[in-house]
């Protein structure tokens, strides 16, 4: 039996197939086909926003590292006061309050550990929020607090303080979310001078 015998006897003919085309889809063809469509482009949508939310809270952990890696900088540099002050003398921090979207770098011009209001440099927005403030001690799981202090006594080594009485932190990091708060950072800071990003749990 020939090929196109074959294909006549079960109604594959050529008239038959343009008929089928001119026809155009069937309504459950096109339910079906708009189906696919919208799942595929649901899928996309939830994983552009996942991805944007990760890039968002890099971002914002980034621009802490890099403000806490400034602040050692001038430290370290012996950076002026104030230009055409002649005043080399102050140290440089970062001053970090619980639950808030803002930290500042400050000019630690009496050389106490601690921001003083007027003291500030420039101020910083999370755009999201730093929800929680750490302080760690040599011994114990990490606490928050109210606020806590980094600063840099003109060595690479930072010192840092917490504004809960009685604890020698060694020491500090800040958590921060995404804008829609679903894509977690914490910034880690060490008294050894170590600083780094983590999505962990914990500082290590």
């Amino acid at each position: 039996m020939k090929i196109s015998q074959f294909f006549q006897q079960r109604g594959f003919t050529h008239q038959n197939f343009q008929k089928r085309v001119s026809s155009g889809f069937t309504l459950t063809e096109l339910l079906v086909s708009i189906a696919i469509m919208t799942f595929v482009i649901g899928v996309v949508l939830f994983n552009y926003r996942s991805y944007d939310e990760n890039i968002l809270a890099d971002k914002f952990a980034n621009e802490i590292i890099l403000t806490l890696r400034e602040a050692q900088v001038y430290a370290t540099s012996v950076k002026e006061i104030q230009p055409g002050s002649d005043d080399f003398s102050g140290w440089y921090g970062i001053f970090f309050t619980d639950n808030s979207t803002e930290y500042l770098i400050f000019n630690d011009a009496n050389q106490d550990g601690q921001y003083d209001t007027g003291e500030e440099l420039q101020t910083y927005d999370t755009q999201s929020g730093l929800l929680n403030v750490f302080f760690t001690e040599v011994l114990g799981f990490p606490q928050t607090a109210p606020s806590v202090t980094v600063t840099f006594p003109r060595s690479l080594s930072p010192q840092i303080e917490a504004s809960v009485a009685g604890v020698n932190p060694i020491g500090a990091s800040f958590e921060i979310y995404s804008p829609r708060g679903e894509a977690r950072r914490l910034v880690c800071v060490w008294e050894s001078g170590r600083m780094y990003i983590t999505r962990s749990a914990d500082c290590e």
